[in-house]
């Protein structure tokens, strides 16, 4: 009998799946793994209020489709979470907002993907903080 051996066609699905595991597993993360990572995200100071830069962070939230998750004013935490679509699986952003002075705040944002991007969507930390800006008043 020709063909392929019993034990090399057996071998193929299995590399597969496994090779096909590995990438999905690669790009997960969790709200829980990403609000432990504090200190390694993207930051830009405003010239406003706690208060002001806490609501604004809120709104942009809101505004980039995503449900929060866990807000804790007097930490100055946000966890959020951005469903899948078309272009992700979807995504786990941490925000930390730090007063600085009375009237200088500061914003750090981290996010990652939950799986592999489907299309690269550009950085949802920049997306997040450039919505900030767009949403202090000047």
């Amino acid at each position: 009998m020709g063909g392929v051996p019993f034990g090399s066609a057996m071998k193929t699905p299995w590399l597969l799946l496994l090779l096909s595991g590995l990438l999905l597993s690669a790009g997960c993360s969790t709200p829980d793994s990403v609000a432990k990572m504090e200190g390694r995200g993207t930051r830009r100071v405003y010239n406003a209020t706690y208060d002001v830069v806490w609501n604004a962070a809120i709104g942009a939230a809101s505004v980039n489709d995503m449900c929060i998750l866990e807000a804790d004013e007097v930490n100055g935490h946000i966890s959020a979470r951005r469903g899948m679509n078309t272009t992700t699986f979807g995504e786990n952003i941490s925000i930390w907002i730090h007063r600085i002075s009375q009237d200088i705040t500061q914003v750090e944002v981290v996010g990652r993907q939950d799986g592999p991007p489907v299309y690269p969507n550009g950085n949802p930390e920049t997306r997040v903080l450039h919505s900030i800006s767009s949403i202090i008043p000047i």
